[in-house]
């Protein structure tokens, strides 16, 4: 569009104003240039976690992944083929599936889970992998005692205010692999 606008202005002999448009578009250009978005790894954007993911599974899209609602959508966007959970809810919804409220599953897991309901959850799903968010101290636990799973990485951003809270850093999520 904009080389037709320039062609038509140089041939309409408006020169300075085609020059002036190249102008501008090469200023766009460098402005956008310097612009770069960078990802950066942190509980919405579970950066590292998809990486690991992607270079350690041959079929990405076949991988169920218990995760947070914060970031459900960042792993479908990535290719990560089963979420347990994201933002756009309707399918999560019995009334909408059919079979499951994962919605009022969720809700419930972040306060009120025992070892042996989050247990339940996970053996039902049957997940490959669990991204466990630091706002799910319950999962956490359960993690941590059972050797179903094991850690596979965690996150380089941390919760700064649990550094005052603890005494040291916490990671923003951990991935746990299914042991084999």
């Amino acid at each position: 569009k904009l080389s037709k606008q320039i062609g038509g202005l140089m041939k309409q002999g408006k020169r300075e104003e085609a020059e002036e448009v190249k102008r501008q578009v090469s200023e766009s250009a460098a402005r956008l240039a310097e612009l770069e978005v960078q990802e950066k790894d942190s509980e919405i954007c579970p950066l590292l976690a998809v990486d690991y993911i992607l270079a350690n599974e041959t079929h990405p899209e076949e991988v169920r992944i218990m995760n947070s609602f914060n970031n459900g959508s960042y792993f479908l966007w990535r290719g990560i083929g089963h979420v347990y959970i994201e933002p756009k809810t309707e399918p999560y919804l019995r009334s909408f599936n059919g079979k499951f409220d994962v919605v009022s599953e969720y809700a419930y897991l972040l306060s009120f889970s025992t070892f042996d309901e989050i247990d339940a959850i996970v053996k039902k799903y049957d997940f490959d992998y669990i991204c466990a968010s630091m706002n799910m101290p319950a999962l956490q636990t359960y993690l941590q005692q059972t050797n179903e799973y094991q850690k596979v990485l965690e996150s380089e951003s941390t919760y700064d205010g649990y550094v005052a809270e603890l005494g040291r850093s916490v990671p923003e999520y951990v991935l746990y692999r299914k042991c084999e």
